[in-house]
């Protein structure tokens, strides 16, 4: 088993028109040799990602209880997970 802190693990920011706001990226679990990724996503206050499509399944995990939406609300950030197969996101 292996314990990952959140802390350890490198955030990139993520822009390309995806997002609106400051968006960071940590892989949780990726890897060159698997198809399937596993990422921590943050959105600062205010932050929100556009409409748009894969063209694979995403499953997203939300803690039990945290109210949310799929972006941040102007006066705090928001994280999720989202467990995707490496494929391409399309605007």
């Amino acid at each position: 088993m292996t314990v990952l802190k959140t802390s350890d693990i490198d955030a990139r920011e993520r822009g390309g028109g995806l997002f609106k706001g400051r968006v960071t990226v940590q892989p949780v679990l990726d890897s060159d040799r698997s198809d399937l990724r596993t990422n921590l996503i943050s959105f600062d206050e205010g932050a929100v990602n556009v409409f748009h499509t894969h063209d694979f399944d995403q499953v997203l995990l939300i803690p039990a209880g945290e109210r949310h939406c799929h972006g941040a609300a102007p006066d705090s950030g928001f994280s999720h997970i989202a467990i995707s197969i490496r494929d391409k996101t399309t605007l």
